[in-house]
């Protein structure tokens, strides 16, 4: 019982967090660039995320619970997760073209090429 409790509590939680995103509808992007994407998805200080291909040691596509997500270790050992969802549009395809556009700036810029 207290376990179905608990189950409906975090459902209305989580329904209650994706309706407050729908407010927010007019500030969300996801900008890619040659050298790194911006994600924004609403206000607030963890809305909005942006990563430079340049502090990036490594970036991986992973998925957990059917939820694309990029892995992402930088420069200085932090770990960082980015996780991506439908509203830009299809998330295996984000995800490996992000991946592939780090791999491409990896390679462009590594030995002091420029």
């Amino acid at each position: 019982m207290v376990v179905l409790a608990l189950c409906a509590i975090g459902g209305i939680v989580h329904a209650i967090i994706r309706a407050r995103d729908l407010g927010s509808v007019n500030e969300q992007a996801l900008i890619m660039t040659p050298d790194g994407f911006v994600k924004g998805t609403g206000v607030g200080p963890k809305a909005t995320v942006s990563a430079s291909y340049a502090n990036i040691a490594r970036l991986t596509p992973a998925v957990r619970n059917s939820t694309q997500y990029l892995d992402m270790v930088t420069r200085d050992g932090r770990k960082v997760r980015v996780e991506l969802d439908g509203r830009f549009g299809n998330v295996k395809k984000l995800a490996r073209q992000i991946a592939g556009q780090h791999a491409h700036y990896v390679a462009t810029h590594s030995g002091g090429q420029q």
